[in-house]
């Protein structure tokens, strides 16, 4: 393995042991490993921000809303209870 890989998953392992949340695990991960690599750290977090920027990711909080509409509506079955 190259040694921002190991830098990668090693800062990866160390922030979830320290229990830090995983999405400011990876966003941290990311930005120690770029600086170790000497990649500037704007151009990491503009990677970060532009993948964000995906129309198909809007799908998962309007699936969640939906879901949350039709059991407060009490027009959706209860799935967790059989018969």
């Amino acid at each position: 393995m190259t040694s921002g890989v190991i830098v990668l998953i090693g800062s990866f392992i160390l922030l979830l042991i320290l229990r830090v949340p995983i999405a400011l695990t990876l966003v941290a991960s990311s930005l120690i490993t770029g600086i170790y690599l000497g990649i500037d750290p704007a151009a990491i977090v503009q990677r970060m921000v532009g993948g964000l920027n995906s129309f198909s990711l809007l799908a998962i909080p309007f699936f969640i809303l939906a879901g949350e509409i039709m059991n407060e509506g009490g027009n959706f079955p209860q799935v967790d209870q059989p018969g």
